[in-house]
């Protein structure tokens, strides 16, 4: 019986033959369906490109920016592939059929990216400077890990879901939680990205250009910054994904998944509640419009659950939550702006200024433009549906003032989603948009790694000197900078939970208010810290600065630690750390 040899063979269109063999796929020049001589000297050359090699070529611009995903995230982004996506199949008929009709294969978009983007959010995880607003969401995860209440023995200025989620993170990470909160971040941006390739594939964007408006997405400042930070951005912007993923395929289940999702995110940042009423508003008109209420009870009844610890959270503790959740953010900012002369960042001219400084350093900014111009009507469900998330994200980062990047967030999503259905783009906004994602990622990563090469990066010299402190003070400690408290093990003194937040407009609030939700205020500090005073003092990290001009919030606490004899030491990083006598 004659042997059964692998006999390669080749398949070709009008611009490009594609070669099968056991080594896999390849292109070469135009020529007609033949065998391969199986004798061919293949020491000479040869003018064969393997596909992975080219397709990662014209996009390595681009993949350089992005963060990504680990094993899991790959897995998520990979099922979404159709099967020629997978290892390439033998040669068939059908498929040569499909070829000499001009319908090309898809390309298996490369997997190095994914590892590249997986590497850089975790870099970026560990060395970013710490930002201020971390304060009070790592003292919310370590205090619930405790076993206190939001807004019942602390005050907290969002709506409640996230410390609940990270409490047990924080609890099982005890004196290492600033780091794993941090790494929660990044996995959740690896999440993220691998979300909105997955929504793109099952709307059916091929896995080139599907990756390559994933890539442009995770070079936004916006998602470095909100992706680095152990703030409340990622868990809600990886959940805005989920309800991109899920609303792709359409049916009822997706729809309340999609709703679900959403409410989970508006239980974490309340900002994503715009998402989650224009989706909902979306789908009532299109109810009127086809007479199928299913995907709008569907999104409904999600919505509804994902929100029902949010309304049973204000039902206990109506008083403080109304104050913490929308009180706060509309008087805080402008006492404190007018207080230190800055109140100029307040204007429209200053908001519009900040806008378009978030949406320009980075791809964003090209990418609306270009959507807005290429207008295509196409009567297709998802992409009008995309679009809606993408205004609703842009009213939620416009309406807070004054106007910060990591605002934007929402915004990015259904932008690049919306992108990658718009695909094939020209050469020359996608060049444009790839040049302006990798210089924006070259500066955000320059600048951590700057700081950490002068001070140390930002996980190691937080975590040392909070077991530093922890070596030396008794508690409860006193600071307007929990971040460097958290992993000492001494209790954070909850009335200090928001760090300067509520202290610089409490005096807006009555005293007795003040002490229902259990905070201070620069009228009420020194009566508050007579009566009890605290263990330790931390001051040095809430010092002059842009917002910090005429009132410095860690002179206060300096003032009345000398008038009460604490001592003075100086601790590893730059802080004071005052100790009773």
């Amino acid at each position: 019986m004659p042997s059964q040899r692998h006999t390669p063979t080749r398949l070709t269109n009008s611009r490009k033959t594609f070669c099968h063999s056991r080594f896999g796929w390849s292109v070469t020049a135009p020529m007609t369906i033949q065998p391969i001589d199986p004798t061919l000297n293949t020491t000479k050359p040869q003018p064969v490109i393997f596909v992975p090699r080219l397709a990662a070529t014209r996009i390595a611009a681009s993949v350089v920016a992005i963060g990504a995903t680990q094993f899991a995230a790959v897995s998520i982004a990979c099922a979404e592939r159709s099967g020629s996506n997978a290892v390439p199949p033998p040669f068939t008929r059908q498929a040569g059929a499909r070829i000499a009709a001009g319908v090309t294969p898809a390309l298996p978009a490369p997997r190095w990216p994914w590892a590249v983007a997986a590497a850089l959010l975790i870099a970026l995880a560990l060395i970013t400077p710490v930002n201020h607003d971390e304060d009070q969401y790592l003292a919310a995860a370590n205090l619930v890990s405790r076993g206190l209440r939001p807004f019942g023995d602390f005050m907290y200025l969002q709506t409640p879901v996230q410390p609940w989620l990270l409490a047990p993170v924080a609890w099982l990470a005890d004196g290492w939680s600033f780091i794993a909160l941090r790494l929660v971040s990044a996995v959740a941006g690896l999440g993220t990205l691998a979300l909105v390739y997955a929504a793109q594939r099952r709307a059916g964007v091929t896995p080139r250009h599907a990756l390559i408006a994933t890539a442009l997405c995770g070079s936004c400042v916006p998602f470095l910054f909100g992706m680095s930070l152990a703030r409340n951005d990622a868990l809600p912007a990886l959940l805005l994904a989920v309800a991109l993923w899920a609303a792709a395929r359409g049916r009822t289940l997706d729809w309340g998944v999609a709703g679900l999702a959403l409410g989970c995110a508006a239980s974490i940042k309340i900002s994503y509640g715009l998402p989650l009423a224009f989706g909902g508003f979306w789908l009532l008109w299109q109810a009127v419009r086809t007479q199928s209420v299913a995907p709008m009870l569907a999104w409904g009844i999600g919505g509804v659950i994902a929100l029902l610890p949010t309304a049973l959270t204000w039902a206990a503790y109506a008083q403080a939550f109304e104050y913490g959740v929308f009180r706060y953010a509309a008087e805080g900012a402008k006492i404190w702006y007018d207080l230190n002369g800055i109140g100029d960042r307040l204007s429209l001219a200053a908001k519009l200024r900040d806008t378009g400084v978030a949406l320009a350093i980075g791809p964003a900014l090209v990418a609306l433009i270009v959507l807005l111009f290429l207008r295509r009507d196409d009567g297709k469900k998802y992409r009008a549906f995309v679009i809606t998330l993408l205004v609703a994200g842009v009213v939620a980062a416009i309406l807070p003032t004054p106007t910060y990047r990591q605002y934007f967030l929402p915004v990015l999503p259904p932008l690049f989603v919306a992108l990658g259905l718009a695909m094939p783009l020209g050469r020359w906004p996608l060049r444009i948009m790839a040049a302006l994602g990798v210089a924006a990622v070259a500066v955000y990563a320059g600048l951590g790694v700057a700081d950490a090469v002068r001070r140390g990066p930002a996980a190691w010299c937080v975590t040392s000197q909070a077991h530093w402190i922890g070596a030396q003070a008794a508690g409860p400690i006193v600071t307007f900078s929990p971040t460097y408290v958290v992993d000492s093990g001494v209790p954070l003194d909850p009335r200090f939970a928001t760090g300067t937040h509520v202290w610089r407009s409490g005096d807006l609030r009555s005293d007795a208010e003040l002490g229902a939700f259990k905070v201070t205020s620069r009228r009420t500090l020194a009566r508050e810290l007579d009566a009890r005073p605290p263990g330790a003092i931390l001051t040095g990290f809430e010092g002059a600065s842009g917002v910090n001009r005429r009132i410095i919030p860690d002179e206060v606490l300096n003032d009345w630690a000398r008038t009460n004899g604490y001592r003075a030491v100086p601790t590893p990083y730059g802080g004071m750390l005052w100790l009773k006598r």
